[in-house]
């Protein structure tokens, strides 16, 4: 009786550490999968990226784009151009805000917003002059000169 039960209680350990054995090999495995994966992923993600900030400088070379490209002015962030329609010309009859996007990419929160302010007008000129004869005045020369909304003229 003590024999038998000695013999099960070794059959139960050799089976709790064969599964353990299997479990933890299995788990690694899928761990190893899945990071194969996700470092896929990201260099694929990656590679796109990079294929998109190549093409954003392309953009004024292509033939559906509509403006001269020496009006057009690469910023990047946080907007891709800002194209000076007629500059060129040094007749400006327009100024544009273009973001580029390239597969199913959408805009981003800070793009989504400059395009919210822009549509609400809330764009302006202002000039500023600022003295260097005297140096150690220049942080009064700092402020705005005049501060006139583009949009008051229309």
């Amino acid at each position: 009786m003590i024999t038998e039960i000695i013999i099960l209680v070794i059959g139960l350990l050799i089976g709790i550490i064969l599964t353990r054995i299997i479990v933890t090999a299995k788990l690694r495995l899928e761990f190893k999968e899945a990071e194969k994966d996700i470092r896929q992923k990201s260099l694929s993600s990656s590679r796109r990226s990079l294929i998109g900030k190549f093409i954003e400088r392309f953009v004024p070379f292509l033939e559906k784009f509509n403006y001269s490209p020496s009006d057009a002015h690469f910023l990047g962030q946080p907007v891709d151009y800002i194209i000076f329609d007629g500059l060129n010309e040094d007749n400006v009859k327009k100024v544009v805000f273009m973001e580029v996007k390239s597969g199913n990419s959408t805009l981003t929160q800070r793009e989504k917003s400059l395009k919210r302010a822009i549509q609400n007008k809330q764009v302006f000129w202002e000039e500023m002059n600022v003295d260097t004869t005297n140096s150690h005045e220049i942080d009064k020369d700092l402020e705005p000169k005049e501060k006139t909304s583009f949009w008051d003229r229309f």
